[in-house]
């Protein structure tokens, strides 16, 4: 067997068979073979990697709708062939994993990737050439840096706007943000199913640790973002406001604008084990907020970026958004975060200071999980008041924080936050001009 060999099994309908299936020589022959012709036909073709990945990406292999695909490489793949396809980092590295070991006529295959070729789907147009998976709001798909492999979903809740899932291997679960065709901007729903997801996982007395990121990319152009904070177009002139579909029964009590992202700040806050933010793109206003009150930051190298924007919209975040990155990175620049507004990318927000490390895109959520194993082998009683101890000193925020977001839904009742609001939402600057500087 040639080193770029594959031997592809496409198993139709039912339950795929274990990875372990032995394969004879005979078994593999040049071209497709006829289906057995049951409900689980299978047919065997042997051909080339990229030939292979190819076909699969047009969409020419495979039995039909509904198939699930198993793909075993024999022994080490043709590395640049497998680059050349479209194919997300993990997806490549689950690729180079799925070995076949030789033994005579045997073939076991190895722990592989199983779970990344259920996530195939019929092709889908995205406009770069990437026609590989639909795009990352379609069923089966979470985001391209998310390993399914590594991963279980939550099945207690219907989450729409956010994903949550718990770590087969490690204490931890992923909760993410999952609108990123508007960079993941919180909306009152968002926000609700952030709470709730936030509170299941402070009861769990076996996660150790909390991932907060964002899926991705956008389907309209390719972008990354961990959150871009509040959703400016349903911003009402007292707060957020929920959508007007929906269970009318289930919104009563829930019509009055909302600004309660804040509460969720305090629960990142009081969460009595590690909140990592992991930011593959924009953190931005509401979203910049908080990755810093997460307990550490992990940022993407090529694409994270820190904005701060609360002023440009007429909101601002007095409380830890604010005077919590003030104790991160020091007064004078902090104040040039919000006076400034200017962006800062992955090596800068880490040089000073509100972000823990800087890794490839491709490593950031592997990253991630390497952090959640070692936050596992500590004491967890002794996590909990370590983290309890930090937050000590600064305890007096939270009366300032609820002061400041009380302060702030008044500022949005007033014509200089709506003129902000309204400029943003009309794609134009802003004219403060008839707003004096108040003495």
């Amino acid at each position: 067997m040639s080193g770029d060999d594959v031997f592809a099994r496409f198993v139709g309908f039912g339950p795929v068979d274990a990875l372990d299936d032995v394969v004879d020589d005979d078994d593999v022959t040049d071209g497709l073979d006829p289906p057995i012709g049951d409900d689980r036909s299978t047919s065997t073709r042997r051909l080339g990697v990229e030939q292979f990945l190819v076909q699969l990406v047009e969409g020419k292999t495979g039995n039909g709708l509904g198939v699930e695909i198993e793909a075993q490489i024999l022994d080490f793949a043709d590395v640049d062939a497998v680059a050349r396809i479209h194919l997300s980092p993990h997806q490549r590295r689950d690729l180079l994993r799925c070995r076949v070991s030789i033994d005579g006529h045997t073939r076991t295959v190895g722990r592989g990737s199983l779970n990344f070729w259920q996530n195939v789907r019929r092709p889908a147009s995205r406009g770069s050439g990437n026609a590989f998976l639909q795009d990352a709001r379609s069923p089966g798909m979470v985001s391209e840096l998310f390993d399914p492999a590594r991963w279980d979903p939550i099945e207690s809740f219907d989450f729409t706007d956010i994903t949550y899932h718990r770590a087969r291997d490690v204490g931890a679960v992923r909760i993410a943000f999952d609108r990123p065709d508007v960079r993941n901007a919180f909306r009152p729903e968002t926000v609700d199913e952030l709470a709730a997801a936030l509170d299941h996982a402070k009861r769990q007395t076996d996660v150790g640790t909390v991932l907060l990121t964002g899926n991705g990319p956008s389907s309209k152009d390719g972008g990354w973002a961990f959150s871009a904070g509040g959703d400016q177009s349903i911003r009402g002139d007292a707060g957020y406001e929920y959508a007007e579909d929906g269970d009318a029964d289930a919104r009563d009590g829930q019509e009055a604008p909302r600004l309660h992202i804040l509460e969720v700040q305090r629960q990142i806050r009081h969460m009595p084990k590690p909140v990592v933010a992991v930011v593959p793109g924009w953190a931005v206003g509401g979203g910049h907020s908080l990755h810093v009150i997460c307990d550490m930051t992990l940022a993407s190298e090529e694409h994270a970026k820190f904005l701060q924007t609360d002023p440009d919209v007429g909101s601002f975040d007095g409380g830890f958004g604010s005077a919590y990155l003030a104790r991160q990175i020091g007064q004078k620049k902090a104040r040039e975060v919000f006076f400034l507004g200017k962006t800062y990318d992955a090596e800068e927000a880490a040089d000073m200071g509100m972000v823990n490390d800087v890794v490839p895109h491709e490593e950031l959520e592997e990253t991630a999980l390497e952090w959640a194993s070692r936050i596992e082998g500590k004491s967890p009683t002794a996590m909990r008041m370590l983290k309890y101890a930090f937050n000590l000193p600064e305890d007096g925020m939270v009366g300032q924080q609820v002061f400041s977001g009380e302060a702030t839904r008044l500022a949005y009742m007033t014509d200089e936050a709506k003129e902000g609001r309204d400029a943003f939402n009309e794609g134009r600057e802003p004219n403060f001009d008839e707003y004096p500087w108040h003495y």
